[in-house]
């Protein structure tokens, strides 16, 4: 920050680690908060009263599949990488990945499953941004109490303050979790089918603003910056992932249309048979014609 006069935060936030639960360090310098042209913070409700802006991430195309994949299992884990998830038994038959995957496997993976149950903040986030349920296990760290669309919460180490995270449904529970557990954090943790939309719009309201802002630095050369910016966006990886969502969407109809295809050949055959079979009883000195009829129909 020191290097730079206009210095612009979008979605950054507090990220202070509890050492009993994860004990990687400590928070370092006092940030200068006088060197922001622009700020948006993603914690909501933070006690500097910034603005809440929350992650970018929300704009990825793949979290629209929350509305169109239909889930198929009640529960998944996805675990932090650097920080399994052991409070969830292996022995558990819960499809289980971590947070390393890319954003596509791992949108695929919460779209599939009713509920996922997680101890990492941005995995937390997207679970809910496809309006799915969402169970943090074990917060390692202060970023988790500020997420404005709350979770359920599961608590089973003692060096951590459940209050903090301001949840309605905590469960707090020293040994082993059961799937009762799960189950009971399941029914009381909710959906939020508004929470993508929301998130999106106070994006885009922000990127409006500060290229309000830029627009006026950079003066005339402004539309200059703004060609480069798209030319390069062109062979971008945003535009990698609008051609995959393209190619999965229309994967998906072609899908569906060949289930209605299949559909409609049924009932064709179906009645096709029906007819032949009143036809076989009505007039059973002609039944050679018109099985050849039948059969050339059946099998085209």
């Amino acid at each position: 920050m020191d290097k730079c006069d206009t210095v612009i935060g979008w979605g950054i936030g507090s990220n202070q680690h509890n050492p009993k639960v994860w004990n990687i360090g400590v928070t370092t310098e006092k940030t200068n908060f006088d060197k922001f042209k622009l700020l948006g913070v993603r914690d909501f409700d933070n006690d500097l009263k910034l603005r809440y802006v929350p992650c970018v991430s929300c704009l990825s195309a793949e979290l629209e599949w929350g509305n169109t994949v239909k889930p198929e299992e009640k529960f998944g884990i996805i675990e932090h990488k650097d920080l399994h998830l052991n409070v969830i038994s292996e022995n558990f038959k819960i499809n289980r990945i971590n947070n390393s995957f890319n954003l596509y496997d791992i949108c695929q993976f919460i779209a599939r499953h009713e509920c996922i149950i997680t101890n990492s903040y941005h995995i937390a986030y997207w679970t809910t941004l496809m309006d799915r349920k969402c169970i943090v296990a074990n917060p390692f760290s202060t970023k988790f109490n500020h997420l404005k669309y709350k979770p359920a919460l599961l608590i089973t180490n003692s060096a951590i303050d459940a209050s903090a995270c301001k949840c309605e449904h905590v469960l707090v529970k020293e040994g082993e979790i059961t799937m009762s557990d799960l189950d009971l954090l399941f029914e009381k943790c909710r959906n939020y089918p508004d929470a993508l939309a929301e998130s999106r719009a106070l994006n885009l309201g922000y990127f409006a603003q500060v290229r309000q802002y830029t627009d006026k630095l950079l003066g005339s050369t402004a539309p200059l910056f703004r060609e480069c910016y798209l030319a390069n966006r062109l062979s971008s990886f945003w535009l990698s992932n609008t051609l995959r969502d393209s190619s999965n969407r229309i994967n998906y109809l072609q899908n569906e249309l060949n289930v209605r295809s299949n559909s409609l050949h049924a009932e064709l055959y179906s009645a096709v048979d029906r007819k032949f079979k009143e036809f076989e009883l009505k007039h059973p000195k002609r039944l050679s014609l018109y099985t050849r009829i039948r059969n050339f129909l059946l099998h085209k």
